[in-house]
């Protein structure tokens, strides 16, 4: 028994995880005044209740719990979830449900008197408070400028592999901050993470030659930690389109002349972007037709992809994209999910490091 956080009515409720309550209500507009859900609430004044009650949503970060009747509204208002199951894949089409089974914890501290003032300009950056989990819950909870405050003083005393990886990928993504010097940290990496760091760098500067190099130098070496796995895969879907075009060209003689935009090469720039959603609405696109991208190599290079090469690259072009949503579900947190995806995975690899980075992940 309990009190519905709508219309205020006793009886048995369901709850609703906060964070995708407040989804509801401030994407797709869950209006319980314009609804007739709140007793004693006249409609004609539904447009300014609804304002005041869009700010309440946003400042609580509690579950709701909903009496049958809001419920069923609350359902019938929000998009349908859709499941995709095309080759064992039953990740969901959209990112929402995962939200709802997966709430963030509660970010941790961060004492009052931690930021850097005059003082850290002229001595360096005091000790850290915590580590690199820390750093990562901030930054999923979107406190990017602590999260990187922290990177800057882990580094800055000595810090292990994975945080040092952390702080180049956050280097990487935006918003941009000069302060995160990238050429300080790459050359105290190990080969391997060193390599894959710099297949990233040479992603989004379409560097191809320097993409390849790096790629191939990363997939020599063994990875020993998670997020050592997740940016030497994050480097092999950089260079998924180099691939793909290889294959085609090669054969015919041809050299490659320019990028072409596939879709797992532009669900990994918008997963850097921390666009997380359409991310993974662009790699489910792929799994779901893969055989379409191998249609716009086609095109765009003017050839025609022999059967057997029609068959190979679609394969491939799939494997990209699942791999994707592993990084995806990885740089999320939702362990459960990215486990069971990477199991998959990881047996189609054979005996190459990269199978090794999809174990690790697993």
């Amino acid at each position: 028994m309990g009190i519905c956080d709508i219309c205020n009515q006793e009886g048995s409720n369901t709850i609703v995880p906060g964070a995708t309550f407040r989804r509801a209500v401030l994407v797709d507009r869950l209006d319980p005044f314009r609804l007739g859900l709140v007793p004693g609430r006249s409609r004609e004044d539904a447009a300014g209740d609804f304002d005041v009650w869009c700010g309440l949503v946003r400042a609580d970060e509690t579950d709701w719990g909903l009496c049958g009747d809001c419920h069923a509204v609350y359902q019938h208002t929000t998009a349908p979830v859709r499941t995709s199951t095309a080759g064992g894949n039953t990740l969901p089409a959209t990112l929402e449900s995962l939200r709802a089974t997966h709430p963030l914890p509660a970010p941790p501290g961060v004492p009052a008197d931690w930021r850097p003032g005059f003082l850290a300009r002229v001595f360096g950056r005091a000790r850290p408070w915590g580590g690199c989990d820390e750093a990562v819950a901030l930054v999923r909870h979107g406190r990017i400028a602590e999260a990187r405050e922290l990177l800057l003083r882990l580094v800055a005393h000595g810090a292990d592999t994975p945080t040092r990886l952390f702080f180049c990928l956050e280097s990487l993504r935006p918003p941009t901050d000069a302060t995160l010097l990238l050429s300080k940290v790459v050359p105290s990496l190990p080969p391997a993470e060193k390599h894959a760091v710099d297949a990233l760098v040479a992603f989004g500067q379409r560097d191809y030659g320097w993409l390849g190099e790096a790629v191939l130098a990363a997939a020599e070496v063994r990875p020993d930690a998670e997020l050592a796995a997740f940016v030497m895969l994050a480097g092999f879907v950089a260079a998924s389109d180099l691939w793909l075009q290889t294959q085609l060209l090669l054969p015919r003689r041809r050299e490659l002349t320019s990028c072409i935009v596939c879709r797992p090469a532009k669900g990994l720039a918008l997963l850097m972007e921390r666009r997380h959603d359409e991310a993974w609405q662009t790699f489910q696109s792929g799994v779901a037709d893969p055989a379409s991208i191998v249609a716009s190599y086609e095109k765009a290079l003017e050839l025609q992809a022999t059967a057997e090469e029609h068959d190979y690259l679609t394969f491939a072009a799939k494997g990209y994209c699942e791999i994707g949503l592993g990084l995806v579900l990885f740089d999320l947190g939702y362990e459960v999910e990215r486990r069971a995806l990477f199991a998959r995975l990881a047996p189609r690899g054979g005996a190459s490091h990269l199978t090794q980075a999809c174990q690790l992940l697993a």
